[in-house]
This record gives C-alpha cells, sequence and structure tokens, in this order.
C-alpha cells in the first residue's frame, strides 16, 4: 500500500464524476426526453407562465382602475376571485409539472446501471483501484466476504446510538485496491424516527450506512488490532465490546489535532505509532476537515482484528446524488 501525500477533495471529486456520468449517459437521456415528449411539454409549460405572468400584470392594472371607479370593497372581492382562479390554475400545472418529473426520474433511475457509475467512480478515486463489475452477479445471494451476520454486528453500534432500525441490504461489491489488497462493501438503508407529527405519529429519515472491509491479510505479522473513531468515544465503547478478546487500550500519539479529532484504541501501540506517522496524522486530520465540511458524512468508525479493516460510517440520502 502506498502513503498518500495527497487525498482526494470530495468536491471536486463529486463534480467531475457528476460530468463523466452524464456525459456517459448523455444519449439515453436526450432519447428519453424524446420519447417522453419532454421538451414539448416544457415548452407549453413555460409559455404558459409568461401567459399568466400577463394576467398577473393585467389583473394589478385592472385592481388600480376599478380602486378608482368603483372603491376599496369591489376591488376587495374582485381580487379575491381572481387570486382563488390564478392559485387554483397554477397548482394544476406544477402539479402536473411534478408528475412528469417524478415519471422522468423513475425512468432514469430504471435506466441506470450503478455498476457503470461504480467503476468510474474507482477509476476517478485512483487509477490503482479496479472495481469487480462480475463479483456482484456471482455472490449477490450469498455475501460471500462480508457475511450478514458479520455485518449486522458491525453496524449494531450504530442503530444502537441512533435508535434506527435496519431496512434494506443492498448487494455486496468488489474491489481491488491493489495487487494484494482486495475490498468490500455493502450499502445499506437504515431508518431513523426523527421527530412526531402533530397526530403523534412518527416521522422517519433514511439514512445510507456502509460497511467497507479491506482485507489485509497478506501483511502477516505486520497486521494488528486497532479501532478509531472521528469525535465520538461513546460509539468506539461500543465497538470495542465487540473486540473485548484483543484488550484494546485506548493511546495518546503527539499531535493534539490528531487526538482530539480520532480517539484511537490498539493492542500493539507500537504498530499503530508506525502506522499513523506525523504526516498520517496530518493527513487524516485534512480528510476530516474536508469530510465535515461536506456535512454529509457521519459517525464513521475504524475496526481492524488483524486481519481485515472494517469502516463503517452512515451519508445522508442525498448523499452522490445526480442532478439532471
Amino acid at each position: 500500500m502506498k502513503n498518500v501525500s495527497e487525498f482526494t477533495n470530495f468536491k471536486n471529486f463529486y463534480e467531475k464524476l457528476h460530468s463523466n456520468i452524464k456525459a456517459h449517459y448523455n444519449k439515453e437521456i436526450n432519447d428519453l426526453y424524446k420519447r417522453l415528449n419532454l421538451k414539448k411539454k416544457l415548452k407549453v409549460f413555460y409559455s404558459l407562465m409568461g401567459v399568466f405572468i400577463a394576467i398577473a400584470v393585467a389583473l394589478l392594472i385592472t385592481v388600480i382602475v376599478l380602486y378608482k371607479k368603483e372603491g376599496f370593497s369591489f376591488v376587495i372581492v374582485f381580487l379575491a376571485l381572481a387570486m382563488f382562479a390564478f392559485g387554483g390554475l397554477a397548482y394544476l400545472m406544477f402539479f402536473f409539472a411534478d408528475k412528469y418529473k417524478e415519471r422522468f426520474n423513475i425512468t432514469v433511475a430504471k435506466m441506470l446501471n450503478k455498476r457503470v457509475i461504480y467503476k468510474e467512480a474507482f477509476a476517478l478515486l485512483d487509477e490503482q483501484f479496479s472495481y469487480d463489475e462480475e463479483y456482484p452477479k456471482q455472490y449477490r445471494d450469498t455475501l460471500n466476504e462480508v457475511t450478514v451476520v458479520e455485518l449486522k454486528k458491525l453496524i449494531r453500534p450504530i442503530l444502537f446510538k441512533l435508535k434506527a432500525d435496519l431496512e434494506t441490504i443492498g448487494d455486496e461489491e468488489k474491489i481491488t485496491l491493489s495487487p494484494s489488497h482486495d475490498a468490500y462493501f455493502v450499502n445499506m438503508d437504515i431508518k431513523v424516527e426523527v421527530q412526531k407529527n402533530r397526530n403523534n405519529s412518527p416521522v422517519y429519515k433514511f439514512l445510507k450506512t456502509t460497511l467497507l472491509k479491506i482485507d489485509t491479510k497478506n501483511l502477516g505479522d505486520k497486521g494488528f488490532a486497532f479501532a478509531a473513531a472521528f469525535e465520538n468515544s461513546k460509539l468506539i465503547k461500543e465497538y470495542n465490546d465487540l473486540f473485548k478478546s484483543f484488550r484494546l487500550q485506548k493511546v495518546k500519539l503527539e499531535s493534539d489535532a490528531f487526538n482530539k479529532t480520532f480517539n484511537a484504541y490498539t493492542n500493539d501501540e507500537v504498530k499503530l505509532r508506525i502506522m499513523y506517522t506525523p504526516l498520517a496524522m496530518e493527513n487524516m486530520v485534512k480528510l476530516h476537515q474536508n469530510s465535515k465540511s461536506v456535512q454529509k458524512i457521519s459517525n464513521l468508525v475504524m475496526i481492524s482484528d488483524g486481519s481485515a479493516i472494517y469502516f463503517v460510517f452512515t451519508a445522508d440520502m442525498g448523499f452522490m446524488e445526480i442532478n439532471w
């Protein structure tokens, strides 16, 4: 594995990926526009909007004239009727526009191949990264490397902290980070109750939760157990309960900024210090600041049992959303 001196800025990465994916599907999107006749419907919509604006201006002039001739009471009645009619027409227009937009988005979602997007994204992150497009087809029903039991165990502390329920589990995906290190990840949806409405019924928010597993068996004796979490000592204690046999102890390194940001635990302080060099600590703090500025990623935890490193985190549903 290489020592990364520069990490990818999320905003720049997202904009580049967004542009590449839109370019990749440009023909299909244009064909869809033609098939749904959206361009013509949009022209009609904008034309009607122009008519509505003209009517609004005419109403304003009429109100001024009537105020001078008929008095204030007549103007109020006239204005109320006009606004009722105007509002009703506007509502119908926007209702049908939303329906067409929803239909378009559903069709686009069915058309997109997420594996094409994964392949583009990982290649953009690093030319060494290789996404295995065939792997999910082989192991979709078995979750070979990251078993369902293992997965549920590793996300349990986050579910407990957020008082959330696991809603759906996606396919397991595989990437090769380097010739000697494979990685596997699974995306899940979790449901969190955020508040009660006026009828005292629960209102839910849906978050994406991801488990990423990097195989480190090839490290041999260089592998060791450690755990770390961004600014969340309570969450890391929950995870330490899963790794009691390793007897992880909290370690403070030389960088106060790193210690403030990261809660690090390990069963081998020497190996942890070799891994977290001053440069590595500095880059971790920068990476944290970058992810925090996005305000989408939270509850990030790293766990290693010596043979694999697990990353668990949550993200808003709108994270990395493609705007067509």
